[in-house]
């Protein structure tokens, strides 16, 4: 991902409120995955800490997805 995005020069409400959204998803998604991260260091169960883990894989990549659409959206 490129620091150097290039934005459309205007875009219209429907576009910026999609990436509003997005955007506030992937915050949301970050936010839930803060505590999952959290709860690894109350575990020491195997099968829990497997489980916490696989989460936090698929909420970083939605996280990721969230942010590449926007981004794709907002070129």
């Amino acid at each position: 991902m490129s620091a150097n995005l290039r934005l459309r020069s205007r875009m219209d409400d429907d576009t910026h409120e999609l990436i509003v959204r997005l955007c506030a998803r992937a915050g949301i998604v970050m936010e839930d995955a803060s505590v999952i991260a959290l709860s690894v260091a109350r575990s020491r169960d195997d099968a829990i800490l497997e489980s916490e883990l696989e989460k936090l894989t698929l909420a970083v990549e939605l996280i990721k997805t969230c942010i590449e659409a926007a981004s794709k959206v907002a070129r």
